[in-house]
Parts: structure tokens; C-alpha cells; sequence
């Protein structure tokens, strides 16, 4: 009898803890609902952003490959006009 109505009083609980996550999953899906109908304005931005972001690693790896060749370049026409005096 006692682990009958024990069993009860602990479904009980359950369903309550059950029913108070609901609560707090709905209000966590309204607040980011919400959050992202504010932010909406701002997508293009981000957008920009990002397509810049990929753009700049585009020229790091551009100036990662130019830039010793034009050193290489530099410097040999250094050394040609001191010592062949050009």
C-alpha cells in the first residue's frame, strides 16, 4: 500500500518537472523567435561581413605566395645593380 501511493506521489513529480521544462522549452523558443525577427534587419550585414571575411583569406593566401616571389625578384635586382653595376 505505501509504495502505491509512493509510486503516485513520485509520478507525480515526474509530470510536474516534465510540465515545468515544457514551460521553460516554450519560453526558450519564444525568446529566440523573437531574437531572430529582431535581428532580421541585420542579416544583409552579416552577410557583407562574412563575404569579406572570405575575401581577406583569399588575399592572405595571394600575398602568402606574391610576396616572397616579388622579395626573390626585389633582391635579385639588387644584387644584379650593385655587381654588375647597371
Amino acid at each position: 500500500m505505501m509504495t502505491d501511493r509512493r509510486d503516485k506521489t513520485d509520478l507525480e513529480v515526474v509530470y510536474q518537472r516534465l510540465d515545468q521544462q515544457d514551460a521553460v522549452l516554450l519560453q526558450l523558443h519564444d525568446m529566440i523567435r523573437d531574437h531572430i525577427a529582431e535581428n532580421r534587419h541585420i542579416e544583409g550585414q552579416i552577410k557583407e561581413l562574412v563575404e569579406m571575411y572570405r575575401g581577406s583569406k583569399f588575399m592572405i593566401s595571394a600575398f602568402k605566395f606574391l610576396i616572397p616571389i616579388v622579395a626573390a625578384v626585389a633582391a635579385g635586382v639588387i644584387w644584379m645593380r650593385e655587381h654588375l653595376r647597371i
